[in-house]
């Protein structure tokens, strides 16, 4: 794992995603309670950007078909087999960086 700068923190919409890129690996960043949460930005089960989907609490709902992600945890509500991958978030001043695999290997 890598650490890549992926955002400042201005940038960040309380329970809005923001979808950005950690090398190879496209990430949803989730800003809530004042902590930064980073997830896959893609649901295993219908493929759509978790970065866009609506946030209720910890959870993202996909916008394609409305199943539920912890985005603390990255547990699916609907079905635990189709949990997403979450990533170390550090903020660094008003930088945000998140750990994800190396260059070519997301």
């Amino acid at each position: 794992m890598t650490a890549f700068k992926v955002a400042l923190l201005h940038q960040l919409k309380p329970r809005q995603g923001r979808v950005v890129w950690a090398g190879t690996t496209k990430i949803a960043l989730f800003l809530i309670d004042n902590q930064v949460y980073a997830i896959k930005n893609f649901c295993p089960h219908a493929g759509g950007s978790l970065g866009t989907g609506p946030v209720r609490g910890l959870v993202v709902s996909c916008p394609r078909h409305a199943w539920g992600f912890n985005v603390q945890t990255g547990a699916c509500l609907h079905n635990p087999a189709f949990a997403v991958q979450t990533y170390p978030v550090e903020v660094r001043g008003q930088e945000v960086w998140v750990e994800a695999p190396a260059e070519g290997l997301a």
